[in-house]
């Protein structure tokens, strides 16, 4: 006699039900083994996540690497250099962690990491060099002066001034990887 498993034997189950039962255990099969095997979507999201944690990691050494500068000490380079402190260091951080987080996360198109280098009179170079065009801005070491940008596309689109840091000032990143 055939019964449903789980239910009374009583039951009889007929010929029509089990075949049922049978290519609903056999299309259930189907579907499962399609979700174990990743699609290109998936796939893409993985690559996708793979990147944004390697850019954070090459982020995070870039930021710590560039902090040997506050241990330059003054007339560092024999021609009268002040040092730097570490509050100008720590804005200009700031900047790029804000201003490159979604190019990292991916929500924006990518943009090569900057350069984090010493600038005159104690103030902090940040540069970035795309394909096309270069972008400079500088952290003056006074905390009460803002940070003064350059842009230049190789002599024939060129923009400059002053930086509000209580916006994002994405635009630079636009401007740059256009």
């Amino acid at each position: 006699m055939n019964t449903i498993p789980g239910r009374k034997p009583s039951r009889k189950v007929g010929a029509s039900y089990a075949r049922q039962m049978y290519r609903g255990r056999k299309a259930a099969s189907r579907r499962d083994s399609r979700r174990e095997t990743p699609n290109r979507t998936s796939v893409a999201f993985i690559e996708r996540y793979r990147d944004v944690t390697q850019n954070r990691a090459r982020l995070e050494s870039l930021i710590v690497a560039s902090r040997h500068m506050l241990e330059l000490t003054p007339d560092w380079d024999d021609e009268g250099a002040v040092g730097y402190l570490e509050s100008t260091w720590e804005r200009a951080v700031r900047f790029i962690s804000e201003i490159t987080a979604p190019s990292i996360s991916g929500t924006m198109r990518s943009v090569a990491l900057p350069k984090i280098t010493p600038g005159p009179e104690g103030s902090i170079d940040i540069r970035w060099k795309e394909q096309r065009r270069t972008l400079l801005v500088n952290f003056p070491a006074d905390d009460r002066l803002a940070p003064d940008f350059f842009g230049s596309d190789r002599g024939v689109d060129s923009i400059k001034g002053t930086l509000d840091l209580s916006s994002q000032n994405l635009w630079l990143l636009i401007w740059l990887t256009r």
